[in-house]
């Protein structure tokens, strides 16, 4: 902060920008939010708010004291309609609106039912899908051991590239969930943070 300015920097591993080259929304509504809170700390008029990838991207953002202000009072209010709706309902996954830039980066996915529902429509990028059901076999193929599941939530049989070594720690007819996949063409495989649970 230098008298009534502050400068704001946020760093990104992946991508900043959509692909018609604007930012993304997401990270703008980020680095609005970081300026509602350093407003409402510090005397300051003005954050100027700088975001970057890895890859050496930038994207800079003036946010006035007035703009900062109105998106906290935005928040406070989306806040309180939650707050709201929750109080009505008997589950959280009731107020779940499954979409690719919040579920991307939403740990409950493997518990949230409209998530696993919709995930094949969201259009998501890297590990996020998950595959529960039962067992009904594994292939060796040329691509690898192929799972066969009867898909709960896609109410199909799906196929699942997974590692030798972790096949052999299956049983057909067992239910399991695989989490944390990738799509790979028709099919979904292991990825780099995939996991398995036993569903009893």
């Amino acid at each position: 902060m230098h008298e009534s300015v502050a400068d704001l920097r946020e760093y990104k591993s992946g991508t900043i920008r959509e692909k018609d080259g604007l930012l993304r929304c997401e990270y703008l509504d980020q680095a609005k939010f970081y300026s509602y809170l350093i407003v409402d700390t510090f005397q300051v008029e003005t954050v100027n708010a700088s975001i970057e990838s890895l890859s050496g991207d930038r994207c800079e953002e003036q946010i006035s004291l007035e703009h900062a202000r109105r998106f906290g009072a935005a928040v406070e209010m989306s806040l309180t309609e939650f707050n709201r709706e929750n109080e009505k309902c008997e589950t959280w996954e009731v107020l779940a609106t499954p979409n690719r830039d919040a579920c991307t980066f939403c740990l409950g996915r493997p518990v949230c039912r409209p998530f696993k529902k919709s995930q094949d429509q969201l259009g998501l990028e890297g590990e996020q899908y998950v595959l529960e059901g039962n067992l009904l076999g594994l292939e060796k193929t040329k691509l690898g051991t192929v799972a066969a599941v009867k898909d709960v939530y896609r109410k199909k049989r799906s196929e699942l590239l997974i590692p030798e070594e972790v096949s052999q720690e299956l049983t057909s007819d067992n239910a399991y969930m695989f989490m944390n996949l990738r799509r790979q063409g028709q099919m979904l495989s292991w990825g780099n943070t995939s996991r398995v649970l036993r569903c009893d």
